[in-house]
């Protein structure tokens, strides 16, 4: 069976969801969610993610941590990335990982983590401008970065990653959409 492509109306709603919908009932249990200002995209707009903070950071509170960012791939929604949060907050636990906040930034399913050619959809801008911002003013970071990501977001966390090298320290793109150039 071929996989579901959606249809042009649901593409173009999907592209508009900065915001991923907030269901409790059905949220995943080992990460939080938030909501930042999009300020790149017009005032009064907003974009949602996902974090999960590492054990001891609500007891040790003079301690600053890493941020791990963690872009989901195509056709999903930030909260994808709930599995590898568990594996992670696993290898924290294990010592095999130091404490590090996990943050999950929500973007467009097709968007690449590029900015769009006619400008509707600065994906690239939104994370660097406002959500790395955000990131560092919510919560205790101490400016060690890393940015991994899945398929699509793999695509992104490598063109982000070395895009922008001076704001992370490590980029791990996993099973990254890197197509070749044609001719």
């Amino acid at each position: 069976m071929p996989p579901y492509l959606p249809t042009p109306e649901e593409l173009d709603q999907m592209n508009n969801e900065w915001v991923e919908p907030y269901d409790p009932e059905n949220a995943p249990k080992n990460i939080e969610y938030g909501i930042y200002e999009t300020t790149v995209r017009g005032q009064g707009t907003q974009g949602s993610y996902w974090y999960h903070l590492p054990p001891g950071y609500n007891t040790n509170t003079t301690q600053n941590y890493p941020v791990l960012i963690w872009l989901h791939g195509g056709m999903s929604r930030a909260s994808q990335g709930a599995g590898a949060v568990e594996m992670y907050r696993a290898a924290m636990d294990a010592g095999k990982m130091p404490p590090t906040i996990i943050a999950l930034p929500q973007a467009l399913p097709v968007g690449w983590y590029l900015n769009s050619i006619d400008g509707k959809f600065p994906i690239e801008d939104v994370v660097i401008q406002n959500f790395i911002p955000h990131i560092d003013s919510t919560f205790r970071t101490n400016g060690k970065r890393g940015i991994e990501g899945f398929s699509m977001g793999g695509y992104g966390a490598a063109h982000l990653g070395f895009r922008y090298s001076e704001l992370f320290h490590g980029v791990s793109p996993i099973a990254p959409a890197i197509l070749p150039s044609p001719g």
